[in-house]
This record gives structure tokens, sequence and C-alpha cells, in this order.
């Protein structure tokens, strides 16, 4: 009987779009979609319009003495923090996150298809010297 031997180097398919640049398209599409879907929402949003600033202050002072009745002193910037976060989320603020949320994934997609580009030309270029 014949034994098979099995190649020590499995070759790439050679069809189709390389993966860096499905990545590099992929990172096209997010950012246009996102920055396209973010002026829409900056557009149509409505801002929340604003009370009476002493009013405002003085609620907000109850509100965090109580807080700090339940929680202690350390709860307060932890209940800021949580407000500041849930106040992204909408108006125009949201329109803000998304465009920055999309450039940022964006610029995550350029930076893997330049690494997996490069990663993949060093491969061909250690083929052709074996």
């Amino acid at each position: 009987m014949k034994e098979r031997q099995l190649p020590t180097q499995i070759p790439a398919p050679t069809r189709g779009v390389p993966l860096s640049k499905r990545i590099f398209y992929s990172g096209v599409v997010v950012l246009f979609a996102g920055l396209i879907g973010a002026a829409l929402i900056y557009i149509f949003s409505d801002e929340i319009a604003a009370t009476d600033p002493a009013t405002a202050m003085a609620s907000r002072r109850a509100y965090e003495r109580s807080i700090e009745l339940f929680g202690g002193k350390a709860m307060i910037p932890m209940v800021r923090f949580n407000q500041w976060l849930g106040s992204l989320w909408h108006g125009e603020r949201l329109a803000f996150t998304m465009g920055v949320l999309s450039i940022v994934v964006a610029l995550a997609c350029f930076w893997v298809a330049r690494l997996v580009s490069e990663r993949t030309a060093g491969d061909q270029d250690e083929d052709r010297n074996v």
C-alpha cells in the first residue's frame, strides 16, 4: 500500500476578492452608512426644551442628597456617569455618538485591512523565496 503524503502547506484560494479588500470596503460602507445615519438623526431629532436652571438645580441637589443617603458619597459620581452615558443615546447627542462610533469602526476596519494585506504580501514573498 502506498502512503499518501499530506501537503505541508495548503495554498490559499485564488478566486474572488482578497480578504483585505473586503475588510476595506466594509469599512467604507460602515463609514458612509454611519455618517448618513448620523446626519439624518441630527436633522430629525427634537432637542428637549431646557427647564428653569434654578428649579433644575434645586431638584438636582435634592436628588443627589437622597442618592448620597442611600448609597454614600461614592454613589454620586456613578449616578452622574450613568446619566451622562444615558444622555448620549437621545436627540442630537445620538447623532454625534453615531458619527464618532462609525468613524472609529471604519478606522479599525482600515487598520485591520492594512495588517491583513501586509501579512498576505509577506507570505507571498516567502513563498517565492522557497
